[in-house]
């Protein structure tokens, strides 16, 4: 398993792959968000970006500080999820795509208990959303994925 993992951290598919998935699949996520919550109320893009529990950053932050905190967080799952997908034995891209995008939406629970700038535990219309929008994550980790693999394979093949 050790070799694979050498391996798969010096492939350069694996970060084109990883990156772009997490980059598409993020800001994604945060323009649903960002909509749900200006055409519903639901303070869902404001818990996206919400890092009140980070003791060592500043209470106040520009948007756009924020929204790249968010990125790098999408990055490094689109990275899990190319490393996933590249190591298993039997890949299953869609299912570990929309695995990514639950696991991700269970975060609403113990993001909305640290803040009190967003919605409740208890909300669960903006949970509603939240899991939407993360479903669209998983799938946007698949569908970039698949718009890849045809440039990846080229990238792999012996006679490159």
């Amino acid at each position: 398993m050790g070799i694979r993992l050498k391996h798969l951290a010096s492939s350069p598919a694996f970060w084109l792959q990883g990156l772009l998935c997490g980059l598409v699949g993020g800001i994604m996520l945060g323009l649903f968000l960002l909509l749900v919550e200006r055409s519903t109320g639901y303070l869902v893009y404001r818990l996206l970006l919400n890092v009140d529990f980070v003791s060592f950053l500043p209470s106040v932050m520009p948007e756009w500080i924020e929204f790249a905190l968010h990125l790098i967080v999408s990055l490094v799952i689109g990275l899990l999820y190319a490393g996933w997908i590249m190591i298993s034995r039997r890949p299953r891209p869609f299912r570990s795509a929309i695995v990514l995008g639950i696991l991700s939406a269970l975060l609403f629970f113990p993001l909305a208990f640290l803040s009190d700038r967003v919605p409740s535990p208890g909300d669960m219309p903006a949970f509603a959303w939240w899991l939407a929008g993360h479903l669209l994550y998983g799938l946007a980790l698949f569908g970039v994925d698949r718009l890849l693999n045809p440039f990846l394979r080229i990238a792999k093949s012996p006679s490159s």
